[in-house]
């Protein structure tokens, strides 16, 4: 007695089972459809197995009862056989006499194939950042993971606890990629990974402002940073009030933001407060803008790469006649991508004529 589970009544690539009555012995044949491999006596605690199922001697059985044998087998299936659709079953029988050939007999739904996926699937973290981790596995009833990280050392790459929640290291000296997996639980093999970039959080370093003293009417003013290479997010100069601890609330200030995400300059309006509400333009392009303190000129303005991770930002700024006689305070700040800030300094005074 003979059953084959498969797709198409083929018997490469099929769980096929044969019952050997005058041996007392199932067989299950291998992949390539060639050979049957070892055997099993129902009811005893032995298997066999080939890339599709596995039949179980415990579990199994066989009874004659006049002309009729019942024969029941203990079989697994391996999740994704037949690509998530049901197999046919097909049973034939001979009686050394003659065969019945192969007779349909049903359908068969095997377990669908495990699979992982984890969201997000990239992020970018500073030192001791956090970050949640989601897992969603199909195709078994069991959505539990196991949460591992590469590198493993938790001062290195960071920890991640067995709820997903991912915390960066508490010092990151150079950039890393840190692998994040989700293992399935009910299927090892199948896993799935996410990227964390963790970034250190190196502040820009302020060089100077050039000119960072003097009088005039009309400068070419350069302030000038170093990013370590970190992409630079934004430069803001203050010309503003004349006190070394802080460029105050802007009242009055020619005060300006430089943003990389737009590749626009803008300038703060009389009241302050960071509005950007007196204009803003490219940098090399442009009609000028202005508050009641200086007149901005973008097209003779520039953002000029000095390698190695070095920028100038060089503002052409035009004082108006209200602000004569009234000494500037030269500050600037900046921020990089990752979030670090290099906070306003202060670099000397200028005075408007």
């Amino acid at each position: 007695m003979a059953m084959l589970f498969a797709g198409t009544l083929t018997a490469v690539n099929s769980c096929m089972v044969n019952y050997d009555a005058g041996l007392g012995v199932a067989q299950l044949l291998t992949n390539d459809g060639s050979a049957w491999t070892g055997g099993v006596y129902p009811g005893t605690p032995s298997s066999i197995s080939n890339s599709k199922c596995t039949l179980y001697g415990a579990g199994s059985s066989v009874s004659t009862v006049g002309n009729t044998v019942t024969l029941t087998l203990n079989l697994t299936f391996v999740a994704g056989f037949g690509g998530g659709q049901p197999l046919s079953i097909w049973l034939a029988a001979n009686d050394g006499r003659g065969t019945s050939g192969w007779v349909p007999a049903g359908t068969w739904q095997p377990p669908a194939s495990v699979a992982v996926a984890v969201s997000p699937l990239s992020v970018t973290r500073l030192a001791g950042q956090m970050q949640q981790f989601t897992a969603q596995v199909t195709g078994t009833s069991n959505p539990a993971v196991n949460w591992t990280l590469s590198p493993s050392d938790w001062w290195v790459g960071g920890k991640i606890a067995t709820n997903g929640n991912y915390t960066a290291p508490a010092e990151i000296t150079y950039p890393l990629a840190v692998t994040v997996t989700a293992r399935s639980q009910a299927d090892p093999t199948k896993s799935a990974t996410a990227t964390v970039t963790l970034q250190p959080s190196t502040a820009p370093f302020l060089y100077g402002i050039v000119p960072n003293q003097g009088t005039g009417h009309r400068t070419l003013f350069s302030f000038n940073i170093s990013t370590s290479n970190i992409p630079l997010a934004s430069i803001e100069p203050f010309l503003g009030n004349t006190g070394t601890s802080g460029p105050g609330n802007g009242v009055n200030a020619c005060h300006v933001k430089y943003l990389s995400s737009t590749g626009r300059i803008y300038l703060d309006g009389d009241s302050g407060g960071s509005s950007w509400s007196a204009g803003s333009s490219y940098l090399g392009e442009g009609a000028d803008f202005s508050n009641s303190t200086c007149i901005i000129h973008p097209a003779t303005s520039a953002l000029q790469p000095q390698g190695g991770g070095d920028y100038n930002l060089v503002l052409d700024i035009e004082f108006k006649a209200a602000a004569a006689g009234q000494t500037k305070g030269l500050y600037f700040a900046a921020e990089n991508t990752t979030g670090a800030v290099a906070n306003f300094q202060y670099f000397g005074t200028y005075t408007p004529n």
